[in-house]
């Protein structure tokens, strides 16, 4: 919990994104979150602050705890977004024209929207990743466990659907500092050839490799 807290308060401003524009994905809609927090003050609307900053008491545990993964994923956020819509929603159900509750919401979604229209469309540069699993297990029993290159980001483990470790950029691979990580519980190295990384030849036998991944066993 204190290094969290010390990662945290040092990465404040990532960790307030998270909060003010991944949440909602959008400032609109933070913008009505802010004016609802205002606006339950205003009406002493008891439940809903105490629900809220209940959650919000939590959360900063899990935050804290959850340290610099916490800035780094947007997705660690999600757990606390239910708290900040229904201050959002009670807003809304406090407008009484239909008319402008329709466009602030449509506004809200659209922002929303358009921010992430980037996961709508396909990234031919990473399409390679989707062959992983099926290249690893040509040459490995499905409970085997990998130690794969691609430093703190988990993605291409779950595209592996693997257990097992992750490591950074070292500029060599051994075996021994692969079974100083993994306590000889590894069963194969796989490299992406896109990550600066080379590998001790006289530890490895090639198991297989094409354009994009070495996958190697330890001799």
């Amino acid at each position: 919990l204190k290094d969290g807290l010390l990662a945290t308060i040092q990465h404040l401003s990532g960790v307030s994104e998270k909060f003010y524009f991944s949440a909602l994905s959008g400032y609109a809609a933070f913008t009505v979150f802010i004016a609802g927090l205002i606006f339950v003050f205003y009406k002493k609307e008891r439940k809903i602050i105490l629900l809220f900053f209940s959650g919000l008491i939590i959360f900063l545990v899990f935050v804290i705890k959850a340290s610099n993964f916490f800035y780094f994923h947007n997705y660690y956020i999600i757990p606390f977004v239910p708290f900040m819509a229904i201050v959002v929603g009670y807003v809304f159900t406090k407008i009484k024209s239909h008319r402008w509750r329709i466009v602030l919401i449509l506004l809200a979604i659209s922002e929303s929207i358009l921010n992430q229209q980037h996961d709508f469309k396909n990234r031919n540069d990473m399409a390679y990743k989707t062959n992983l699993e099926m290249m690893i297990n040509r040459c490995a029993k499905p409970e085997q466990k990998i130690i794969i290159n691609t430093g703190p980001n988990p993605q291409q483990l779950y595209f592996a659907n693997r257990k097992g470790w992750l490591i950074n950029e070292p500029v060599n691979i051994t075996k021994s500092g692969l079974d100083s990580i993994s306590s000889h519980l590894h069963s194969i190295a796989v490299l992406d050839k896109k990550i600066n990384t080379t590998f001790n030849k006289t530890d490895f036998d090639i198991l297989s490799e094409d354009d994009n991944y070495y996958i190697l066993k330890p001799k």
